[in-house]
């Protein structure tokens, strides 16, 4: 199971639950590729199994 990632930016609304940790940077490099801000990505904790 892929780990999940919050990536949020400080400057503006981008804001976006990624699966993977490759596809969370990748993410966060084209938006401040695109736009110049800083964006954080948090390791979000698993997701309880819903029985």
């Amino acid at each position: 199971m892929a780990k999940r990632f919050q990536v949020e930016c400080s400057a503006c609304s981008f804001e976006r639950e990624i699966e993977g940790r490759v596809t969370a940077g990748r993410v966060a490099h084209d938006h401040r590729r695109e736009t110049g801000h800083d964006v954080v990505a948090v390791e979000l904790p698993p997701r309880q199994a819903v029985e």
